[in-house]
């Protein structure tokens, strides 16, 4: 059995002859993912050695390069990773997995507020202070 399918065009109406199971094939999904939702990551992946994210880097592992100061008396910093990929940070800036953010930047350091959790489950927050590289 053959159905009509119906096509307009900008040159008329055209009747088109389809078979019945093209019209009327179910859907059979491959998976039960909804493809409307991103797919959920369970761990987060492992940092590479050359990834550009500074969330990446726990503070232990990137060291104060440079100090910049701007012509508006605002300083910027720069903090190398182990391989040598910098990265710019000025106060607020949030700083490895810890989220550790940058409070200020003076001569020759940077202060850092670090926020942890006690063994009774209350947050602490605890300073660190990132002292300028020299070769």
């Amino acid at each position: 059995m053959r159905r009509l399918g119906l096509c307009v065009l900008a040159t008329g109406i055209h009747l088109i002859a389809t078979p019945s199971t093209a019209l009327s094939a179910p859907h059979r999904p491959r998976s039960s993912r909804n493809p409307f939702q991103p797919p959920v990551r369970t761990t987060p992946p492992p940092p590479s050695s050359d990834s550009r994210n500074i969330l990446d880097y726990p503070l232990e592992e990137l060291k104060l390069t440079a100090i910049i100061t701007t012509d508006r008396l605002s300083r910027l910093a720069i903090l190398e990773n182990s391989v040598g990929i910098g990265f710019t940070i000025r106060p607020g800036t949030e700083i490895g997995p810890s989220r550790a953010r940058v409070v200020d930047i003076e001569a020759g350091k940077v202060l850092v507020e670090e926020k942890t959790l006690n063994e009774e489950g209350a947050e602490v927050s605890s300073s660190r202070e990132l002292r300028l590289h020299s070769n």
